[in-house]
């Protein structure tokens, strides 16, 4: 019985826990295992896989550059979830994160009281945070 209470108390726990780590080493982790690919060890656009597609992949340390110096953390938050159609952004070949962060909460959380969301919301939002760390120096602008 004391089994049983202990595994739900660290079960339950888990999302606090995961919260409680650093964000930028969670983002780490989720952009080391589910966009390095693709992007790159560096963010540049240059993994492996991104340089056999089609369309280039963007180079993630230029975000803010591109944005004015400002880093749009609202619209890469948006990109990287994926479930809420960007107007004027047309297809697209990376995944949608948020669908797949949703699966995998929804199937490790079964039948649990926990909502899926709080697992899918801090992967997203780590990632975007640790994306912010890959911004170069700002640019500076001619006078």
């Amino acid at each position: 019985m004391h089994t049983a209470f202990l595994c739900a108390l660290v079960i339950c726990l888990m999302p606090a826990a995961l919260s409680a780590q650093p964000r930028s080493d969670l983002g780490r982790f989720e952009y080391e295992n589910n966009c390095a690919s693709c992007h790159g060890a560096a963010g540049r656009g240059d993994g492996e896989v991104g340089i056999s597609l089609k369309r280039r992949v963007p180079d993630l340390t230029t975000l803010a550059s591109r944005n004015g110096g400002v880093f749009p953390a609202d619209r890469v938050r948006r990109l990287i979830d994926g479930r809420e159609q960007i107007k004027g952004h047309g297809g697209r070949a990376m995944p949608y994160w948020g669908l797949q962060y949703s699966s995998k909460a929804a199937e490790f959380y079964k039948g649990l009281a926990i909502d899926p969301e709080v697992f899918v919301q801090q992967r997203v939002d780590a990632l975007v945070a640790y994306l912010r760390t890959l911004q170069g120096p700002p640019q500076s602008t001619p006078s």
